[in-house]
């Protein structure tokens, strides 16, 4: 049989005790559980909707990455998807995108409602594994070609 220790009384359940494994998590190379809890609580409230945003580039990234994906990270912030982003048409899902759902998003277009902005500026990968894609697939098409809004010398550097 397994004992249990009983619980102290006047304490919780549980407590949530912050993961900081330096570890690189399956599909993101370059991304800890500890730069997840560090951007967890760097993270800033999006003035418009009230839903969380932070940048997806990290300072440590210089140390572990290309200087080419330390550009890429730069410009892509995650966020969490607002009223306006839910009530927005999402061509080519097949799942509609729900309040509070974890997104990326191109940071020069971030301003723009979702219906003005150009191919690619937004995805809401369903796996975390699926954030690397999404993010190769940002700088590749939108940041190179459709982004109207990032610096053509900033461009550049990307192409």
């Amino acid at each position: 049989p397994v004992r249990r220790r009983k619980k102290a009384p006047g304490r919780s359940k549980s407590r949530k005790k912050a993961t900081t494994s330096t570890m690189d998590l399956p599909g993101i190379p370059g991304v800890s559980h500890q730069d997840l809890y560090v951007r967890e609580n760097a993270s800033e409230e999006d003035e418009d909707d009230g839903t969380r945003k932070v940048l997806l580039g990290l300072p440590g990234d210089v140390s572990n990455l290309s200087d080419y994906q330390c550009l890429v990270r730069k410009q892509i912030e995650l966020f969490e998807a607002g009223e306006i982003d839910v009530a927005s048409s999402a061509q080519g899902r097949n799942r509609a995108i729900v309040l509070g759902q974890v997104g990326i998003r191109c940071r020069h277009c971030a301003k723009i409602p979702p219906r003005h902005r150009t191919r690619g500026a937004v995805y809401y990968p369903s796996k975390a594994l699926g954030l690397y894609q999404a993010a190769q697939n940002m700088a590749t098409s939108h940041l190179c070609s459709h982004c109207q809004l990032i610096p053509d010398a900033l461009r550049q550097q990307l192409v």
